[in-house]
């Protein structure tokens, strides 16, 4: 809106300088994690992408197969093109949390969900422990619940080894998420009360899982694959992530509405 580049959508080599310009002052209060995903960079003992939210909370990416997908929203993006490729955070970002929000955008390989009907592809998840035990929750998209032939998008949460599925939103409208398209998704956490937005619209407006998750010094929040092979196989996700946020209170609709109006 600035015309500060005058081709966003040409400059793919350079980080697009319009990301915050277009967006309410609000949305700079309680985020504590941004990460558009533009250049693999050292962190520790791995490669990650770094915190532009200026509070040193990079995501790692701990599997050495990571890249960078140049198709990005707008520039580049981060691309899950393996089984094992996720983002790793520290578990801050979650533990003692009553309230929070995660926005971001995705792109899922083209058919990769209906293609594996019953199949679990992880968008997000968090542990408690290490990366080997069974998680707190994870959020994940699949089709074929109860023989349905929609696609659902599904937050899920361990009781011990036992899954329980907390709640499940119906995508609008038969839509199909894996048509290798960009679309925005933010889940909003206020106590005991859960909103999903997809594409700016809200999709779901319902009571979980109460309460703050206890995620400790040796969990991690990631994007991405969320349980382990050993456990159960298939549950990566197959595609491109991009301009992840997080923030440590529940975001308004209109502030989900701004960030997917963006651009």
């Amino acid at each position: 809106p600035n015309a500060s580049d005058p081709n966003p959508t040409i400059n793919a080599v350079v980080v697009d300088p319009d990301g915050n310009n277009n967006l309410p002052a609000s949305l700079n209060t309680g985020l504590i994690g941004r990460w558009d995903c533009e250049t693999l960079v050292p962190i520790g003992s791995y490669h990650g992408f770094a915190d532009l939210a200026g509070n040193d909370q990079p995501v790692e990416c701990r599997s050495f197969s990571m890249s960078v997908d140049n198709s990005g929203m707008i520039s580049k993006a981060a691309l899950f093109d393996q089984e094992a490729d996720h983002l790793s955070a520290a578990p801050s970002l979650v533990s003692g949390r009553t309230a929070f929000s995660v926005s971001m955008w995705f792109k899922l390989q083209n058919n990769y969900v209906q293609t594996k009907p019953t199949s679990i592809h992880t968008v997000f998840f968090a542990y408690n422990n290490a990366l080997d035990a069974y998680p707190e929750f994870f959020l994940t998209i699949y089709k074929g619940i109860a023989g349905s032939p929609n696609q659902k998008i599904v937050f899920n949460r361990y009781v011990g080894t036992s899954v329980v599925q907390d709640w499940t939103a119906e995508i609008p409208g038969g839509l199909y998420v894996d048509n290798a398209k960009w679309h925005h998704l933010s889940m909003v956490k206020n106590g005991a009360n859960y909103r999903l937005f997809l594409n700016g619209v809200k999709i779901k407006d319902t009571a979980g899982t109460s309460g703050s998750w206890t995620a400790t010094g040796t969990g991690y929040f990631c994007f991405g694959k969320g349980i382990p092979n050993g456990i159960s196989a298939d549950h990566s996700f197959r595609g491109s992530m991009d301009r992840l946020r997080f923030y440590s209170r529940n975001l308004r609709g209109t502030e989900v509405s701004a960030l997917y109006g963006q651009e």
